[in-house]
């Protein structure tokens, strides 16, 4: 079981191609845990350094052209290659750590080699939490970008100081930043809730990237799900300089009836296939979508899956040809699910169960 696993993980590493080919191959997640990829078949490497490293089920990592780690976050701190927190790297906006199950990634940006972009959604997990001990409501929450210069720390690298916790914005214009103060959360009209989650892909003309967002928007009890597209060049996010707080270069209402509509039910996650041509989102149901790599618009398409389980469906990626999609389901089973053509040709069948 253990090496069908690691021959799992290693094949869904291939499809991780957004930026180099070695960018993604050292994972931290848990509590002092890492594998890396660049041998084979992966391996589990000892933690070094004296913090702990808690990445829980948000983190993201990122290493240089040769696979070597240049630094990994769990949107709360960020630590070098060393496993040292960087000197302004403490104090980034990701909420209850937890509480969202894809809220940080890692994106360099075109055509500056020294230069990444961290983008966090700060939620909490459960309102029920209110006034529990590990809910600070001096948190701050929303959708916040941090950039990371390789060239300082001697060449360890650190958060640029004025490029820190910069807010973004809504489609109306409004700042995502606000006092995550959980007694007051069901009250703001701009809540993003812990069922949002974020992913990124390739522009078609293979230089820019979209930072991929579904926007769960929580008022008064409700759920208002978008679609949220920003598109980043060498010039900055939607062709702004860097520091300035950017509105969605695309925004779609998404159809409601197509989700599980329980807080706290729609925590999975999101991925773009390979060839950028389609979107899938796990809850409770496996949804897929259309998506459009160059102008960054996506179009409903067809429920892959829907779970029975209690827990649902969670993780999720497509193969580097992007002809299957892997996901997961309780209890314990990992599903593939293959048609070139989605929907017309449809096969699932359990290839992991544990």
């Amino acid at each position: 079981m253990k090496n069908i696993l690691i021959s799992f993980l290693f094949f869904l590493l291939s499809n991780q191609d957004l930026f180099s080919q070695n960018h993604n191959n050292n994972w931290f997640f848990g509590t002092n845990a890492q594998i890396t990829f660049n041998t084979n078949p992966p391996q589990p490497i000892p933690i070094s350094g004296s913090f702990p490293t808690y990445m829980n089920s948000q983190s993201a990592s990122i290493s240089d052209k040769n696979g070597q780690i240049l630094f990994h976050t769990n949107g709360s701190y960020i630590l070098d290659r060393n496993n040292q927190i960087m000197p302004n790297g403490n104090g980034l906006y990701a909420g209850n750590v937890g509480g969202i199950q894809q809220n940080v990634v890692i994106v360099p940006k075109p055509n500056h080699s020294n230069l990444f972009y961290i983008f966090i959604i700060a939620s909490e997990s459960f309102l029920t939490y209110i006034n529990q001990p590990w809910i600070s409501n001096n948190e701050t929450g929303g959708l916040h970008y941090s950039i990371v210069d390789m060239n300082l720390n001697l060449g360890l690298g650190d958060v640029v100081p004025t490029m820190k916790n910069v807010a973004m914005k809504n489609h109306n214009g409004v700042l995502l930043d606000y006092p995550l103060d959980m007694n007051y959360a069901t009250l703001n009209p701009v809540y993003l809730s812990s069922e949002s989650r974020i992913t990124t892909t390739k522009h078609s003309d293979g230089d820019k990237i979209w930072v991929s967002l579904i926007a769960d928007f929580l008022h008064n009890n409700n759920h208002n799900r978008y679609f949220y597209n920003y598109l980043l060049s060498e010039k900055g996010i939607n062709q702004f300089e860097d520091g300035v707080s950017p509105v969605p270069n695309v925004n779609q209402l998404l159809n409601p009836v197509s989700y599980f509509n329980g807080f706290g039910s729609y925590t999975g996650q999101l991925k773009i296939s390979p060839d950028g041509q389609y979107m899938c989102d796990a809850n409770f149901k496996i949804l897929l979508y259309n998506y459009n790599n160059q102008i960054g618009t996506i179009n409903y398409n067809s429920i892959v899956y829907e779970s029975s389980s209690t827990g649902g469906t969670y993780g999720l990626d497509f193969s580097p040809n992007s002809q299957f999609i892997y996901f997961s389901d309780n209890p314990n089973r990992i599903w593939q699910y293959s048609g070139r053509m989605f929907p017309i040709i449809k096969k699932r069948r359990s290839i992991v169960s544990a």
